[in-house]
């Protein structure tokens, strides 16, 4: 699954053309409700964070499917965000519908260079 996520992550970032994060998260927003994966959001600051309700995967655990992981989500967001931002990024999930939560939630931090 995260060859899978890997790709389509790389694909997700060459359709779009972007000059920072905002625009980055704004793209993926984009992408998510277009192909009706759920609903994004997101807040760039000190900490950035994506935060998805309403998800394929969420819906489809409360209904019993456990096939999808979570970790395909992080895979792709980490992929895409660094094809688009040309820098390293990390991406982890701290809220998850599987667990309780109300929906997903990812921190974003960018890896300096070394």
């Amino acid at each position: 699954m995260n060859r899978i996520a890997e790709s389509l992550g790389h694909e997700v970032a060459k359709t779009a053309r972007v000059k920072n994060i905002r625009e980055a998260f704004t793209a993926l927003a984009l992408f998510w409700e277009e192909n009706d994966l759920g609903r994004m959001s997101f807040q760039v600051g000190n900490h950035a964070l994506i935060r998805m309700k309403q998800c394929y995967d969420c819906t489809g655990w409360r209904y019993g499917f456990t096939s999808v992981p979570c970790s395909f989500k992080t895979t792709l967001l980490r992929v895409a965000l660094t094809d688009m931002l040309g820098c390293d990024v990390r991406v982890a999930e701290v809220e998850c519908c599987r667990t309780g939560g109300r929906g997903c939630t990812f921190t974003v931090t960018r890896i300096p260079p070394t």
